[in-house]
């Protein structure tokens, strides 16, 4: 390789090294760990893409230091899908024969404890980003999200939430779902656009079929970032702030409220009244279902549109008492019970059957809004400063790093070289480039309404969607 590679530039190793006791290690496979990471991008001064030089998959590595914890391991460690946390998620699992595995929950692969009581986390990395930038696309374009992919989150959320709350695992149909025995309830409570990621299922490298590839369509819905999350037992000094409800444990504060309103108001102002959404929309896109509108409607608490006024805030009902906002919201436990079901069956609908059209999911396609650049980071500079022998001790005593540090792009990763070996500066060697079309602009509009055949009035998981659904209804044509 070395030999006969075409293109090369200067990058960063970041060694790993097991620590001394064999129990503050583990991983899913010592493959991804034995030869180091090679560092690809910076995410947050404690979060970076790393690619195994081992198997050259890519992960997200997150780093905690022992003030972050409140337990005595970080949160994405004590709720996660490893085998030895508190609460095991769900990992990947293979649902039907589409060949391609449904993920609900980030999988972390690998955790490492240093003495100091920092904390080194690896998570796969998903290549769609997360919603937040899927949302800022559409916002960018002037476009609105599609109704399939909105149904399409709210489906898989549900699914996450309810697993969370109730311990029901994701994919089991309502009819056959009871909640587990004993399962102590769990909050995300940082439940945002943000720590929702996105995935698509490339396939076989070449060209995308004709028909266009259902993955790309309705991608991966990963909820992520646990670290705030608590147990329902937890005591409250135990517990970190959280999105809406500070240090408490709340059923309503996970209920996508702020990610539905979001992904129905890209291209408007976050605040517009659901019955004035559709007035917004242009004529690239086509107008939100009623039922969707009405499910929006169902979280406008009494002036929930004045931002001074938090969910948290009491007003004054018709009888004269005090009412709490978020007692005019749903619960997980709807959210569970109803609006898993109605989402589930409009996924169903928008995928179709057998009679989709020959481009359906090439028309409906997502894909475009991905990030457009993912490459190993270039060293152009010495990551070094003058104030380094400063920033083990900076780091470690929870100060915030000084204005030299943030000269240097990377700069934050010097903090943990305390903790954990140091950088190597190394020669990145690469042999071809593969060309592709570019994909960065939404499919001409508007979008494809549901395929013919994509409803059934027996569903497969026997629970009608009656709650919103009428079959004549605008959103279905038959």
């Amino acid at each position: 390789m070395a030999n006969s590679a075409r293109y090369r530039h200067i990058g960063i190793h970041l060694p790993f090294q097991v620590t001394e006791d064999p129990t503050n290690t583990w991983t899913i496979d010592d493959k991804i760990t034995s030869d180091g990471f090679i560092l690809v991008e910076k995410v947050m001064d404690n979060e970076y893409v790393v690619q195994s030089v081992r198997t050259g998959d890519l992960f997200v590595n997150k780093l905690y230091t022992r003030a972050e914890n409140r337990y005595d391991r970080p949160g994405e460690v004590r709720i996660s899908t490893a085998p030895n946390a508190d609460c095991q998620l769900p990992g990947p699992y293979r649902l039907g024969l589409k060949g391609v595995n449904t993920i609900n929950f980030a999988e972390l692969v690998c955790w490492q404890r240093f003495p100091t009581g920092a904390w080194s986390l690896y998570f796969r990395h998903y290549n769609g980003g997360n919603l937040a930038m899927f949302i800022g696309k559409f916002g960018d374009q002037d476009r609105a999200v599609p109704e399939h992919m909105i149904w399409h989150v709210l489906e898989r959320l549900s699914e996450a939430i309810r697993c969370l709350y109730f311990g029901i695992d994701p994919g089991m149909p309502p009819r056959s779902a009871r909640d587990q025995e004993d399962w102590i309830p769990i909050s995300h409570r940082d439940l945002s656009p943000e720590n929702v990621l996105i995935h698509y299922h490339d396939g076989r490298a070449g060209q995308i079929p004709i028909s266009g590839r259902e993955s790309y369509a309705f991608p991966e819905i990963i909820t992520s970032n646990l670290a705030r999350s608590a147990f329902q037992t937890d005591l409250p000094e135990m517990v970190r702030f959280g999105i809406d409800s500070e240090f408490l444990f709340r059923p309503w504060e996970d209920v996508v409220r702020e990610i539905l309103r979001q992904m129905c108001t890209a291209n408007q102002d976050f605040y517009t009244p659901a019955s004035e959404i559709n007035g917004n929309i242009g004529p690239n896109d086509r107008p939100y279902s009623e039922d969707l509108i009405t499910l929006l409607e169902r979280w406008e608490y009494p002036a929930w549109d004045d931002f001074t006024i938090s969910i948290m805030q009491n007003h004054i009902g018709q009888d004269g008492s005090e009412v709490p906002n978020y007692e005019y919201i749903p619960t997980a436990r709807w959210v569970s019970d109803v609006l898993l079901s109605v989402a589930r069956r409009k996924v169903r609908r928008y995928r179709g059957i057998s009679k989709r059209p020959r481009t359906y999911f090439r028309e409906i396609d997502v894909s475009w809004t991905r990030p457009e650049r993912i490459m190993p980071y270039e060293d152009f500079e010495d990551l070094k400063t003058e104030s380094d022998s400063d920033i083990g001790a900076k780091i470690l005593a929870g100060l915030p790093p000084s204005f030299d540090i943030e000269r240097a792009k990377f700069g934050p990763l010097l903090w943990w070289e305390e903790v954990r070996p140091a950088h190597e500066t190394i020669t990145v060697l690469y042999n071809r480039a593969y060309m592709q079309n570019l994909h960065n602009l939404p499919p001409p509009g508007p979008y494809r309404s549901p395929p013919p055949d994509g409803d059934s009035a027996s569903s497969e998981d026997g629970v009608s969607d009656g709650y919103f659904d009428n079959d004549n209804d605008g959103d279905y044509a038959p």
